[in-house]
């Protein structure tokens, strides 16, 4: 078999910056370093690179803020970014009042259960009253099977803590239930009216 020689000439300045910012809490100089010239794909890799190392070695808040300082992360328009960006921030311990409207705004202004069903396991570890209240005031918002998983983490992740925050995660699943079993019901008169209406027409003809 051929063994590939793949170029990673790329990863170089990406693992060595992510490695500066990990141990110094500061960047590198050089045209190369700079992550703001970066096209989007290195941009992505580079705080995966981060969220990586934070797995075993937190960051600590200073480090991240002179992150956020330096490449202007909290708000970003790219979801891949922005979502790299906050899991690491809310990993690390890192919430200022910025960051957590940033993933409250994030979680639900799109619907994609990729991004917002991580962010919700995410966001009630580090405020479970801000998760539950933020689902229960958009639940109804997300798709049927996005409403009901999210609930579960939810449920979970606050009976993990010993209780239920603020009466909202079992309020969440019952509203999640009923959003799926109304539209099960929906589906099965759509159904129901599509065979009489062909069995109308077939009958007609013949």
């Amino acid at each position: 078999p051929v063994d590939p020689n793949y170029d990673l000439a790329l990863l170089d300045p990406i693992k060595a910056l992510a490695k500066a910012w990990s141990t110094t809490g500061a960047g590198l100089t050089g045209a190369e370093y700079d992550f703001l010239t970066w096209e989007s794909i290195l941009q992505q890799l580079f705080l995966q690179e981060l969220l990586d190392i934070c797995e075993t070695s937190k960051m600590p808040a200073s480090t991240l803020k002179a992150l956020d300082a330096a490449y202007s992360l909290t708000g970003r328009k790219n979801s891949e970014l922005r979502f790299k960006w906050v899991v690491m921030c809310m990993r690390c311990g890192y919430t200022p009042q910025p960051i957590l409207d940033d993933v409250v705004n994030f979680a639900t202004t799109q619907g994609r259960m990729k991004f917002t069903r991580p962010l919700y396991r995410e966001l009630v570890q580090v405020a479970p009253e801000l998760a539950v209240a933020t689902f229960d005031e958009f639940k109804t918002v997300y798709h049927p099977v996005c409403r009901k998983m999210v609930a579960k983490d939810l449920e979970a992740a606050v009976a993990s803590k010993g209780g239920v925050v603020g009466g909202g995660a079992a309020a969440a699943s019952g509203g999640a239930g009923a959003g799926g079993d109304s539209t099960m019901l929906l589906l099965g008169i759509g159904v129901a009216v599509a065979a009489a209406t062909a069995f109308l027409v077939l009958r007609k003809r013949n």
